[in-house]
């Protein structure tokens, strides 16, 4: 177990270490660095077919707008494009996640493309609250709140057995201590799970779409909770534009969106 948890821990250092340099993309850099490099990336580059003007921003933040004791603050970047802006235009705002903000999606894509036919203004957030190209604070994360973990548990899949949960769960124990053990992470999922309603979302307006290959919609909405799901597809198979590459359900999906964004900006 001391030694698993040495291994753990250098694996974490790696991670860090990589994301700190500035490492060229060059064809001798290793295939471990490379694969570390782009182990939290976000959603497809979007394909831009011209130039938009998007702006970069800061905006102070509360750190937990749900505790009104807690006063500390942070600063929050994020991306800005108002080319299509008129007067009362909806704001279309695009949430990032554990990785860095870039600027083709909100300068190209389905999201774009919605934004320009109602004259809306486009902002993309890094509501993230531990800076630019830092991973290690990414796996507390999963440790305290989310879970989350990407293992080989499934029979039906090509890479083995060899990074199972429990490699996850021990990482976690062994760098931030004995209370993220399994325990400690399974009781912490289920706080965040009661914080923010799990899969119980007592919200409107929300359009559900999972790709029935994504490996993430396990952990999201599914078919019990009303989301629709596209056969064949994977991860983020609805943030681009209508093509005639996309499947007869993609294009329905992407279509539905529209009708009911269209529809709610109308309420």
């Amino acid at each position: 177990m001391a030694a698993l948890r040495l291994v753990c821990l250098f694996v974490v250092l790696v991670i860090g270490l990589v994301h700190s340099l500035d490492i060229p993309k060059i064809k001798d850099v290793p295939l471990l660095v490379k694969t570390l490099k782009n182990l939290n990336r976000g959603p497809p580059h979007q394909v831009m077919t011209k130039r938009a003007n998007v702006q970069e921003k800061w905006i102070t933040q509360k750190l937990d707008n749900f505790d009104a004791s807690n006063t500390q603050t942070y600063k929050m970047r994020y991306l800005l494009n108002d080319d299509f802006q008129t007067e009362g235009s909806p704001i279309f705002i695009y949430l990032g996640g554990e990785w860095e903000i870039e600027e083709s999606m909100i300068s190209a894509g389905h999201w774009y493309d919605m934004a320009q036919e109602h004259k809306g203004v486009l902002v993309y957030t890094e509501h993230r609250y531990y800076g630019s190209k830092c991973d290690l604070p990414w796996i507390f994360q999963t440790c305290s709140e989310f879970g989350w973990f990407q293992s080989s548990g499934s029979r039906s899949q090509p890479f083995g057995s060899t990074f199972p949960a429990t490699l996850y769960e021990d990482t976690c124990e062994g760098v931030f201590g004995s209370k993220y053990d399994s325990a400690g992470i399974h009781a912490n999922i289920r706080a965040t799970n009661d914080d923010f309603g799990g899969l119980n979302v007592n919200a409107t307006n929300i359009y559900f779409v999972q790709g029935a290959l994504d490996g993430w919609s396990k952990v999201g909405a599914g078919v019990a909770q009303g989301a629709t799901i596209i056969p064949y597809a994977s991860h983020c198979p609805d943030t681009g534009s209508i093509s005639a590459s996309d499947s007869a359900e993609l294009v329905a999906s992407k279509k539905k969106l529209i009708k009911l964004v269209a529809q709610w900006l109308e309420d």
